[in-house]
């Protein structure tokens, strides 16, 4: 009986991948680096000399120990650092290429026209 069932019986079907949600829009910009990212790109070439032993993940713990351990006064230069970074960005960046990533990310309006007589 169970080699009836097994014949009878179809893998299931798996819809598209969560993962690759699609096609990236040629001419996006990236987005601003904040405070912490930029905190980070600093630090880490400075732990990987110190330490060159470290995985990844361990370096990733020690930034952001770091990150919770540094005054109010040093967190306030990166994020200066941050906001210089995106004010040029938007500064320099025309008003069509900003609207070119939300316009491919809509969806498409759909009206379901049985709802209404």
């Amino acid at each position: 009986r169970y080699k009836q069932l097994k014949a009878k019986s179809r893998p299931p079907v798996y819809g598209p991948s969560k993962r690759n949600k699609g096609k990236s829009v040629p001419g996006k910009p990236k987005r601003a680096p904040t405070a912490y990212l930029i905190f980070a790109e600093e630090l880490r070439a400075r732990i990987r000399q110190e330490r060159p032993h470290l995985k990844h993940d361990e370096i990733s713990q020690k930034l952001s120990t770091a990150w919770k351990e540094i005054d109010e006064a040093s967190k306030r230069i990166f994020q200066q650092k941050a906001d210089a970074i995106k004010a040029d960005l938007m500064q320099n960046m025309p008003s069509s290429v900003m609207l070119t990533g939300l316009e491919h990310s809509l969806p498409e309006p759909h009206y379901n026209t049985h709802m209404y007589p």
